[in-house]
């Protein structure tokens, strides 16, 4: 997480401020953080680490960014793919 904790803390600090609208529907800096810590888990638990190769095929949704920032923080080699 070394490389997003300034993201992280920033996240925390304004957990109920919108951060992003998808469809028409307001995120906050709170739902994304808790995307993030559930992609963490999902990683950590597939064993992803530092250098895994990874994709991410996907649209630009509030989980698609939870997913991005946790593959930053295994520190996966990251591929996105639109």
């Amino acid at each position: 997480m070394n490389f997003i904790s300034f993201l992280a803390d920033r996240f925390r600090a304004n957990a109920d401020v919108t951060a992003v609208v998808w469809n028409e529907q307001g995120y906050t800096y709170g739902q994304l953080f808790s995307f993030y810590q559930t992609s963490f888990q999902k990683l950590e638990s597939r064993g992803i680490t530092t250098g895994s190769i990874c994709s991410l095929e996907g649209d630009f949704s509030p989980h698609s960014i939870g997913m991005l920032l946790a593959l930053i923080a295994r520190g996966a080699i990251l591929v996105p793919l639109a």
